[in-house]
Parts: C-alpha cells; structure tokens; sequence
C-alpha cells in the first residue's frame, strides 16, 4: 500500500453492482474474455468514470475466471440501452 499511496492518484472511484455486472459482459462480448465480477471492477470503474474525469489513457488490470457457467448469467438476464451502447463503443 505505501508505494500505491506515493504514486497513484488520489482519486476514488466506486461501482454499483450493475455497473460491475456490465463490465463482466463487456469483457465477454468485447474483448472475448472471461473475468469474474471481482476481476471486472476496475473496467467498471474505467467505464463509468474516464470520461467524467477528463482521462486521456487509462490501464485496467482485469482477473480471475472464477465463473460457474452451469448457472445463469447475470449479464444474459437483462440489457439496457446503456449496457448495449457500452459494448458497441468498446468495439
């Protein structure tokens, strides 16, 4: 932590669970890549912020495939309009 506290910004982003369930299927769709909801906040928070914070480049680290494909998926049950203009301005 102290080496993130010396170099990284300041700035504190947070994400609804909605907003982490679309980055999920963002990555899944777009970038053809599974990442489970914990791996995907990061995205979400690229996704819903970069924009408002006026960021020109932004690095996501995105992990983990911890996903249980013999249930449904969360981002299989709904899609709003915001989640499909997402997805057609990721590609």
């Amino acid at each position: 932590w102290p080496l993130c506290n010396d170099v990284l910004d300041r700035t504190v982003v947070t994400v609804s669970d909605k907003e982490i369930v679309d980055a999920v299927r963002i990555s899944f769709d777009v970038v053809k890549s599974v990442v489970e909801p914990s791996g995907a906040m990061a995205l979400a928070a690229a996704i819903s912020s970069c924009r408002s914070l006026d960021l020109k480049r932004v690095g996501v680290i995105a992990c983990g495939g911890n996903i249980d494909f013999s249930q449904p998926l969360p981002w299989t049950q709904h899609q709003d309009q915001r989640t499909r203009e997402l997805s057609r301005d990721a590609q």
